[in-house]
């Protein structure tokens, strides 16, 4: 069994408490000492091999975390869990440890779709909200870039502004879609609506994300003359928006179903 050891937190102390279920787990182990150990378990990771599929381990731990912690992001939590070593348990209860090595196409791969199709998952399905946005990013492959580009957004800001762009034109994309459904109402609409109105052509934020003037090197494009002379907006106000976005959009998606 594959294991991710998380740093100890108050948020690994409460979410082992929390079922995460059927795509992730935080379990919960003692030392010799009586100390509380906290690990990440999924059934994603059942078919892996030890240790000659380390590094795939490695990246699928590492996008799920990123997705748990986007979605305890969306869900209002303002702390994030961090992993250290990664432990693969025998049946005798012995672990060991592997190193492996950088491969960016693996890497790439996983955070496309860290989930395994085939995976024998439990048949508990809990209805906390967290629970609910993993399962619906497992299952919905735009949800799961959107979540993935945000979670990545929210590890190093160098991401935000190309990230949100692209959320915003998929959220755009689906929001059309999702138009036609048969439980759409004009409250539904309406709030996702006004979110997106926020990042279309014209808008401050939109024209501070393609302006190098106005976001540097942060910009979407490169050299050229145009101006900005706008008022510009904080980061914090900026993952405000982009947070209000995605759970109007997210919401519906768990409404509509």
């Amino acid at each position: 069994m594959w294991k991710l050891h998380l740093d100890q937190s108050n948020l690994a102390h409460q979410l082992a408490r929390m079922s995460l279920l059927p795509h992730l787990a935080i379990i919960t182990e003692w030392d010799n000492s009586e100390r509380e150990h906290y690990y990440l378990f999924s059934a994603h990771l059942q078919h892996v091999n030890f240790p000659g599929e380390y590094n795939l381990a490695k990246y699928k731990f590492e996008v799920l975390l990123l997705i748990l912690n986007a979605a305890l992001s969306l869900d209002g939590d303002k702390h994030q869990l961090h992993g250290s070593d990664i432990l693969y348990t025998y049946p005798n209860g012995v672990s060991q440890t592997h190193y492996g090595h950088q491969d960016p196409m693996l890497h790439i791969e996983q955070l496309q779709n860290p989930f395994v199709t085939a995976a024998s998952l439990p048949d508990e399905r809990p209805d906390n909200r967290v629970s609910r946005i993993i399962s619906l990013a497992h299952d919905d492959e735009l949800v799961r870039e959107v979540i993935v580009l945000y979670g990545l957004s929210l590890g190093d800001y160098l991401y935000l502004l190309i990230n949100i762009f692209k959320i915003s034109e998929n959220i755009e994309h689906d929001f059309k879609q999702m138009l036609t459904h048969p439980k759409m109402n004009a409250a539904i609409q309406k709030r996702i609506e006004d979110e997106l109105k926020k990042f279309r052509n014209g808008t401050t934020i939109r024209h501070y994300m393609n302006t190098r003037a106005g976001s540097g090197l942060q910009a979407r494009h490169g050299a050229n003359t145009t101006v900005f002379n706008k008022s510009k907006p904080t980061v914090n106000e900026i993952l405000n928006d982009v947070q209000k976005l995605i759970n109007a959009w997210l919401d519906a998606k768990l409404e509509l179903g």
